[in-house]
């Protein structure tokens, strides 16, 4: 199994969770988000491979003998996207254009079973709940429009190339080894970080905010599912 971002925060979490179902591991992860301490190098089912997604060499590599692919691999939140337009192009590069790369390394590889895509709930924008797989996307963020197209790769791969695939919609995931600074921080991760600092919690705006969120252990079982 490969996990494209498996260094990272949901990754890491899903790299353990294959590995005690058995499986055989190879993580591919460029380190811009994700930590080397993520990685279990002491297991020998465990294969680390430092590369970016833009990198087609690099994914050939990685991608040889695997059967399935989880592929989470991204610039991964709405903030960075929205700091000037060359932000946004280094989202589409990545999130479109690197998706593009691991289905066509999959699809030159032969033999993959299936190409998992962590999609995102930015693809609701501000629409209203409840929210369905049918309804029109609201696109507000260039990482919003980004990450779907991940989403149109995935299903034209799957339907016209022969790589079968499921693309999965992330909402706002916490849980072991979530930031808890910075820009791909979420409240969860904010609150837990001032809470073990005996700090009091910061609320932004009246505190009347909504959020949906799931733990990250559900997020992996999905993805096991898929």
């Amino acid at each position: 199994v490969l996990v494209t971002g498996g260094a990272g925060f949901i990754g890491s979490n899903l790299v353990d969770r294959l590995l005690t179902l058995g499986y055989k591991v190879r993580i591919f992860d460029n380190l811009y988000t994700g930590f080397i301490r993520n990685v279990p190098l002491e297991n020998s089912n465990v294969e680390f491979f430092f590369g970016d997604i833009l990198d087609r060499q690099a994914l050939q590599e990685a991608i040889k003998g695997v059967d399935y692919v989880f592929h989470l691999a991204a610039m991964s939140k709405v903030v960075p996207s929205l700091k000037s337009p060359d932000m946004a192009r280094f989202c589409l590069e990545s999130n479109a254009l690197g998706s593009w790369n691991v289905l066509e390394e999959a699809r030159l590889a032969g033999r993959i079973k299936k190409v998992v895509y962590a999609a995102s709930s930015t693809y609701y924008g501000n629409a209203p709940p409840p929210h369905k797989e049918t309804m029109a996307g609201d696109f507000l963020t260039p990482y919003a429009s980004s990450k779907f197209e991940g989403e149109l790769q995935m299903h034209s791969f799957d339907q016209l190339f022969g790589v079968p695939t499921v693309s999965t919609r992330f909402f706002m995931v916490y849980g072991p080894r979530q930031p808890t600074t910075g820009a791909y921080a979420i409240v969860t991760g904010v609150f837990a970080k001032e809470a073990a600092e005996g700090k009091p919690l910061t609320i932004e705006g009246d505190g009347t905010h909504a959020r949906d969120f799931i733990h990250v252990r559900d997020i992996v079982e999905g993805l096991i599912l898929a």
